[in-house]
């Protein structure tokens, strides 16, 4: 069986691919269409040299070649899957919603602020993961409350369009970044994905202030932007 993560950058997606791929019966690859290479699947090597030109001519075609390899080099997975910003590829992203008949993972953060504050501090660090020992350093954001709204835009028409264009509301598991990782969770997940043989281990913690308004600069300033407005709880903490 295949499967597809679907998200937006900072949703926890890294994440729950890692928890997945651990998993003794499922193989997740992580983002197979990054711009620079492959981030195959921790637990095998490369499945086919990477052809940069292939990937970037015949997405479709090279995505059925390494999942087709895949499945061949890891006979004991019952799930492939891999990871795909949903703004990445958008043939690719047609195949996987109206094309194929892969089960469809969709992760979102229902905090837009923490998520666009991790969102530009990654961008203005360069550090995109946990693993990166200097990730939790405090990095004072600039806010810019329009910018801000476009991003909240972005995030709600991306996975608005994935909910509206899947066709069998069976296909889908949508699962929040507060979710991820939580023992609830992982059994809905095994299931849906029919490899309930085996737990999901636990994730590491997640890493930064609790308090997202105080990855800015001026708190108060984000503060006085949102208090009036339905985003009022997102500036405690990185709750839904």
């Amino acid at each position: 069986m295949r499967f597809c993560l679907l998200a937006m950058p900072r949703t926890g997606s890294t994440r729950l691919a890692a928890l997945l791929d651990s998993h003794p019966r499922i193989l997740c690859h992580d983002e197979l269409f990054n711009y620079h290479r492959p981030l195959w699947s921790r637990r095998t090597p490369e499945p086919i040299a990477f052809d940069r030109d292939r990937r970037q001519g015949d997405p479709l075609g090279w995505l059925e070649d390494v999942l087709s390899t895949t499945a061949r080099a890891a006979p004991e997975a019952g799930a492939i899957g891999f990871k795909l910003q949903i703004t990445d590829r958008p043939r690719v992203l047609e195949y996987v919603l109206l094309e194929s008949e892969m089960k469809l993972v969709l992760v979102t953060r229902a905090n837009r602020l923490a998520q666009y504050a991790s969102d530009r501090s990654a961008v203005r660090t360069g550090r995109y993961t946990s693993s990166d020992p200097l990730f939790a350093e405090a990095v004072p954001l600039a806010f810019d409350r329009n910018d801000f709204l476009r991003y909240v835009e972005r995030q709600a028409l991306a996975t608005g369009l994935v909910r509206d264009l899947v066709r069998d509301p069976a296909r889908l598991f949508v699962i929040e970044y507060q979710e991820v990782g939580t023992a609830a969770a992982n059994a809905a997940l095994l299931a849906f994905l029919g490899q309930e043989g085996a737990p999901l281990d636990a994730p590491d913690e997640r890493l930064g202030p609790p308090v997202i308004r105080e990855r800015f600069a001026d708190p108060d300033a984000v503060a006085a932007a949102l208090e009036h407005t339905v985003w009022r709880p997102w500036l405690e903490r990185d709750g839904s």
